[in-house]
């Protein structure tokens, strides 16, 4: 044993050692060297068990969410062929003004604007005016005041206001929507660049519907107000917005304060019948007209150099009126001239044969 004893294992020549010996010193490391082992071994296989555990978990809840997914994917693709068959239907029953304004709208052939006043608009007709009016490139402004539009409806018109290049002008005065759907609308249009003019008046716009205004202590559901003054923060296309009558209470009109400080484009905030401070409504007022100063100041200075291109133009015409017209005497008098030669070649000749006869 002793003339191997330098190409022995220290673990082994321990583990010998320690069953020749076994109350000396040795015996006990080899024992917590057994223990540490077990314990490693013990704790790979208590990681192997939790890491299959973990992916079978992973398995079933990936299993989960795609058959979740599918279901979702089923539903709104019935949802959808149910919109689809909805709006064929209402179409083939269709008649009239209505109808001709679809035919306008999808041949880009409307008048700048379009009311609805007088006619029945229902969700499916909505629905069928707002999808044509997606891409329409001729209408300038919707009327659709006293509709009886709620945040349900509110949504498709956003899809509208998403898509839509030519739209400026967007009438729903005296309708039903909601914080909700003025925060729709002002997700939107922190996107669109087109729409200025955008009437909300008479929209309960801070109220809660009649069960939460029971049940919850406050009165006022600021959100959607909010959402408009943060969208003031970044659009740079509204001129005027119409908030009268919509129940703007002074938590509500602080936002816009805020807002208007840092808005340089709207010129028009309607904002009668709501409880703004004075204080409130002068500040709001003094950002409107100073807006109002940069945007006149703007247009001035647009028309003026309209006025100056023009009469660039003006003059550059004229002095080609004058080019041509002294080219066109050049060729008078050009031809003039031809025919006195012509008209004395031919006495010439005349003159000879006299002579000659």
């Amino acid at each position: 044993m002793s003339d191997n004893s330098e190409d022995a294992d220290p673990q082994v020549e321990l583990l010998i050692r320690s069953y020749i010996w076994p109350c000396t010193d040795h015996n006990m490391e080899v024992k917590a060297i057994r223990e540490k082992e077990e314990q490693k071994l013990l704790k790979m296989r208590e990681d192997e068990l939790k890491r299959r555990v973990d992916t079978e978990e992973n398995a079933q809840q990936n299993r989960i969410r795609q058959e979740q997914e599918a279901r979702r994917l089923q539903l709104l693709k019935q949802q959808q062929e149910k919109l689809r068959k909805e709006e064929e239907e209402q179409r083939s029953k269709l008649e009239g003004r209505f109808e001709l304004m679809i035919d306008n709208l999808q041949n880009n052939n409307t008048p700048q604007e379009y009311t609805l006043a007088g006619l029945g608009l229902n969700n499916v007709r909505l629905r069928l005016l707002v999808n044509h009016a997606q891409q329409n490139t001729t209408l300038l402004g919707l009327h659709l005041a006293r509709m009886k539009i709620t945040n349900q409806d509110v949504t498709v018109l956003c899809q509208m206001l998403e898509k839509n290049t030519t739209l400026q002008k967007l009438e729903l005065e005296g309708n039903e929507i909601e914080p909700k759907g003025a925060a729709e609308l002002a997700e939107v249009l922190k996107r669109n660049t087109t729409l200025r003019f955008l009437d909300l008046e008479f929209n309960p716009l801070t109220k809660l519907n009649k069960k939460e205004v029971m049940e919850a202590a406050q009165e006022y559901d600021n959100n959607g107000i909010k959402a408009l003054a943060d969208m003031l923060k970044v659009n740079t296309t509204l001129l005027v917005l119409n908030l009268a009558k919509t129940g703007i209470d002074q938590t509500g009109a602080e936002f816009l304060v805020e807002a208007m400080e840092g808005n340089t484009t709207l010129i028009s905030m309607e904002l009668i019948e709501n409880d703004l401070t004075v204080l409130q409504t002068r500040k709001i007022k003094e950002c409107l007209n100073r807006n109002k100063k940069s945007y006149d100041d703007e247009r001035l200075r647009e028309f003026k150099e309209r006025k100056m291109m023009n009469d660039e133009d003006l003059a550059n015409k004229n002095l080609v009126d004058i080019e041509e017209k002294k080219k066109e005497e050049e060729e008078i008098q050009k031809k003039n001239k031809e025919q006195r030669m012509e008209e004395r070649q031919r006495k010439y000749a005349q003159m000879v044969l006299l002579l000659f006869n």
